[in-house]
């Protein structure tokens, strides 16, 4: 082999051994990491920083709309409200118009308005 071949074999070959320890120790430090905190502790942690990233998110879109986010929930408590006590609206609203027909009966009574006029 020419020594500028030699030369060069040697440095790559340092090279290549300098990144298999490297290599090597980045493999190491995984495992441990994973023996130390395990997978589904990495998972759960993962997902409740997400969740906290989700409720920021949400709490600040409440705060700018908030006007908006009020009326909605008002208008789903009306809502429910009105569908848990619909048969005793039903039954006040029945009463009540029935109430102010027979008020208008009494007031436009046929014989009463017969007997002014003669």
């Amino acid at each position: 082999m020419k020594p500028d071949l030699a030369s060069k074999l040697r440095r790559d070959r340092v090279l290549r051994n300098a990144a298999r320890g490297l290599v090597t120790s980045d493999i190491a430090f995984v495992r441990q990491s994973v023996e130390d905190r395990g997978i589904p502790a990495r998972i759960g942690a993962r997902l409740g920083e997400g969740a906290r990233d989700i409720a920021d998110e949400a709490g600040g879109l409440a705060r700018e709309h908030r006007t908006a986010l009020s009326t909605g929930l008002a208008l789903s408590v009306a809502g429910a409200l009105a569908y848990v006590f619909r048969r005793e609206i039903k039954a006040g609203i029945a009463a009540l118009l029935a109430e102010r027909v027979s008020e208008q009966d009494v007031l436009e009574d046929p014989l009463e308005a017969t007997e002014d006029t003669e």
